[in-house]
């Protein structure tokens, strides 16, 4: 009984120290000089580096695992700068509430490669904009949004499980925010109309979308290899490319280690497609990796690796224990009696080898 009281009372402690950060601390930090208050949320994340120890093991150990390469010192500086960048989030979402976009753009951003998506957008058929949890990975939509139209797709935040509602709070005004900032629109996973991310394309705009870790609830999954371990992504999104024939570009955001308050959202040419969905799903996977090598610190998988493990999403699918609402309703929904409901291991959605030909009839496909 006591065990549980004080579970509650540290969950109920946790949730308001969280909205104390997200609706007091960090507002009043945007009020000084950017540069100081990138200088005080580096302190906060080395402090998070300090005192937060399984994590900071868990990522070491994972940073040492994929990048063997790396020295001892340099694995343990990669995760430093990793809680530096996440301590960097909430301040980052007010600074992009407090500056007019162009202006915040001209003043922190670099821009690289967007004649690619020029290019993409004058043939015709849209452009995907796949990106991966580096930074703050929001601004992509956001810088986005001020120079094509741009429709981002992801979870609906309120949607999320296990989320601190403060948290939750932030995501969707952040959304809201750039909507009416940039004129970007947004789809929620497991809401949309059928059919809505073709829909997208087929009005030549740029669909922007976050595709790393994976949610045991996606229904969309096979084997890949990151990092010369096996791996579940997700396909969906590789056969809306073939429906729609829009180009595909991987898109990142990282920072200048020196100046920290300096980005630069890059966006890579034109990915080629063979039209084989294994192969193609690789393709992509190890063009996300290279970036992922690039620039270590910037991603905020590390610590998480394990989640995208086949054992462990086909544990979570058979316990139910997923990550969201709405797409765990449509799993359970989807699946009825099946093996995974029964408590026997998980079987991986059986998916064909190749596609159909690109240029047959359309047919939508939701990845989520």
């Amino acid at each position: 009984m006591m065990g549980k009281a004080r579970a509650t009372v540290k969950r109920y402690a946790r949730t308001a120290l969280e909205g104390f950060y997200i609706l007091v601390y960090y507002p009043l930090l945007c009020l000084l000089p950017a540069r100081w208050g990138y200088r005080i949320v580096r302190r906060r994340g080395d402090r998070n580096f300090r005192i937060m120890h399984q994590l900071r093991e868990d990522m070491i150990r994972e940073i040492g695992e994929c990048l063997p390469e790396r020295t001892v010192e340099e694995r343990r500086e990669i995760a430093r700068r990793a809680f530096r960048m996440q301590a960097t989030f909430l301040y980052e979402s007010c600074l992009f509430a407090k500056y007019r976009i162009k202006t915040w753009t001209d003043k922190f951003i670099k821009l690289e490669g967007m004649e690619h998506i020029e290019a993409s957008l004058k043939k015709g058929k849209g452009a995907i904009a796949c990106s991966m949890h580096f930074n703050h990975y929001f601004f992509p939509l956001g810088i986005l949004g001020q120079r094509f139209p741009v429709v981002g797709y992801g979870v609906w935040p309120g949607d999320l499980r296990k989320v601190n509602l403060f948290v939750k709070l932030h995501h969707r005004l952040l959304i809201r925010l750039g909507k009416w900032k940039t004129g970007a629109g947004f789809l929620a996973a497991g809401r949309h109309p059928k059919g809505a991310m073709e829909g997208v394309l087929s009005d030549n705009k740029v669909l922007f979308i976050l595709f790393d870790i994976a949610l045991p609830e996606m229904r969309d999954l096979r084997p890949v290899k990151l990092f010369g371990r096996e791996v579940l992504f997700p396909w969906g999104l590789i056969l809306v490319k073939y429906l729609t024939q829009a180009a595909f570009h991987v898109t990142y955001i990282v920072r200048d280690p020196a100046e920290w308050e300096k980005q630069t959202l890059c966006i890579e040419p034109e990915l080629s497609f063979s039209g084989k969905l294994a192969e193609d799903q690789q393709r992509v996977v190890a063009e996300l990796e290279k970036v992922i090598r690039r620039y270590p610190e910037f991603w905020w998988g590390w610590g998480l690796f394990a989640l995208m493990r086949p054992e462990f999403i086909h544990e979570a699918r058979r316990r139910g224990d997923y990550v969201t609402t709405i797409l765990g309703k449509k799993t359970k929904k989807a699946e009825g009696n099946s093996s995974e409901m029964a408590g026997r291991p998980a079987r991986p959605p059986r998916v064909p080898s190749t596609t159909r030909d690109p240029k047959g009839p359309r047919r939508s496909i939701r990845p989520d």
